[in-house]
């Protein structure tokens, strides 16, 4: 086998293969997506870092890696860095050296290289090859139909084995409970009594939010006047990835699949204060949430952030969603999220943050420093197979 990187006279192939490999990622396959993904970034396009695994007679097609173009805050400075996902090898072909040597390949490629959520092979990749695993994040739940929420976590076991044992190797137990019988006879009664709570809590921030308090609104994509402003508020936030009015609209809007809904809330003079973004989700006849694909405010505004929260469980209420799935990594922020209303579940499978860098200093900084990462870092949650259907609101 040889690894070459991606051209043109690939992509049908190349296409051809991923719709057979991610058979239940439909999206993985699609021209449009895949054109967007990979050759619309603003940061420039990972068409030329996309790497390919070919047999060594011929151009058969039989393996790749996925990387996508960002940047890192890192101790006040802007870094070039890598997302890698998606790496696959066919049945036939794995064993050899080929996995270990396209990994190598696009951790020369950046100074800093990251992925999140590794399935079991590509994490044991990363720890043969020297990364250094983070716990910087965080998942949080505002569970509305705890039924859902279990029938959910019974399918992402079933369809995912390599991973569900996984997370039972790490000691995950909170969600495995539900399955017990004794909960299960419980979960109905839950079901009835968990939304009357939640509507309580609604009902008080909607008429917060009706206040003379911070109002957040609605918007269709976001303003480049506001780049300064997310300038301005990433460097308050330690480690966090890039964002600019292109980078989000690119990420949010002009993504050919799913369904978001955009808030942002202003200071007084029309400053952007804070911002997140939530994604619609659903599992037919299984489960439907929300997922808050992005947020940003400074760490110290309580306020701003609360308001931020107050907004998406609004939406979440108003759409029926089953739960809400907000991943976060700063302390000061999950400490807002309280029971009863909120719980944690952080998987090591899907949550879990590994990274390597030839540079020791720089590796030291990402393990001392406090992060801001969200579901926007990596394309672990874009799959497409729990997306709305509906094409990207505009």
């Amino acid at each position: 086998m040889r690894i070459r990187a991606y051209e043109p006279r690939f992509e049908d192939e190349l296409l051809a293969f991923r719709r057979r490999v991610f058979a239940e990622f439909p999206y993985k396959g699609d021209r449009a997506c895949f054109e967007w993904e990979f050759d619309r970034n603003p940061l420039g396009s990972s068409l030329p870092i996309h790497l390919l695994l070919l047999e060594r007679m011929g151009d058969r097609i039989v393996g790749q890696i996925s990387a996508l173009r960002d940047r890192l805050l890192v101790a006040g400075e802007w870094r070039e860095c890598l997302w890698l996902y998606d790496l696959i090898i066919d049945p036939a072909f794995r064993g050899g050296p080929a996995v270990l040597a396209l990994f190598r390949r696009e951790m020369a490629s950046a100074p800093i290289v990251l992925t999140t959520g590794p399935r079991p092979g590509t994490r044991r990749v990363c720890e043969v090859l020297g990364w250094t695993r983070l716990d910087v994040t965080h998942a949080m739940y505002c569970v509305l139909r705890p039924t859902r929420l279990a029938a959910l976590a019974e399918a992402n076991d079933g369809s995912d084995v390599g991973a569900a044992a996984e997370g039972r190797r790490h000691g995950e137990s909170r969600l495995a409970g539900l399955r017990h019988a004794a909960l299960r006879l419980a979960l109905p009664v839950a079901d009835r009594v968990v939304p009357s709570v939640a509507r309580l809590f609604t009902g008080a921030a909607r008429a917060a939010a009706s206040g003379r308090g911070a109002r957040v609104e609605r918007i269709d994509r976001f303003d480049a006047a506001w780049d300064a402003d997310f300038d301005r508020l990433t460097r308050r936030c330690g480690v966090t990835v890039y964002r600019t009015a292109a980078i989000l609209n690119w990420r949010f809007v002009e993504r050919p699949i799913g369904r978001y809904e955009l808030f942002v809330l202003r200071a007084p003079g029309g400053a952007l204060r804070g911002s997140v973004v939530l994604k619609w989700m659903a599992r037919p006849s299984v489960a439907r949430w929300m997922e808050v694909a992005d947020y940003l405010v400074d760490p110290d505004d309580v306020a701003g952030f609360r308001s931020l929260v107050r907004a998406a469980l609004l939406a979440a209420g108003t759409a029926g969603v089953d739960f809400v799935r907000f991943r976060l990594s700063r302390p000061e922020h999950r400490a807002l999220l309280r029971a009863p209303l909120w719980i944690e579940h952080t998987r090591p499978v899907t949550d879990e943050v590994f990274t390597y860098s030839r540079d020791a200093a720089l590796v030291e900084a990402l393990r001392s420093s406090p992060w801001h990462l969200t579901a926007l870092a990596g394309d672990r949650l874009e799959p497409g197979r729990d997306e709305w259907k509906a094409p990207a609101a505009t």
